[in-house]
């Protein structure tokens, strides 16, 4: 029988949970008719703007507009959220 490191398994695990996460917010992006999708989770999260899309359409609420520069998220600050209000 072979025995696995406990770090082989949690690293398993983590990818795992990963690519569940990533088919998950993929299928509302999809649903929400967002032509780009997650690739991989841990690059694609720091690009703000598609963190922001992801966020949207999870959560079902509306951000202020996003405006793009080269990719980067710019005029949009967590503060715009409309949470508790």
């Amino acid at each position: 029988m072979k025995r696995f490191r406990l770090e082989d398994l949690l690293r398993a695990y983590i990818m795992y949970a990963a690519q569940i996460y990533t088919d998950w917010a993929n299928h509302y992006l999809a649903k929400s008719g967002h032509k780009r999708l997650i690739k991989d989770l841990q690059q694609d999260v720091t690009d703000g703007v598609l963190l922001a899309q992801i966020i949207q359409v999870v959560a079902a609420i509306d951000l202020p507009q996003l405006s793009t520069v080269k990719g980067q998220l710019s005029h949009w600050r967590p503060s715009s959220l409309p949470i508790g209000h």
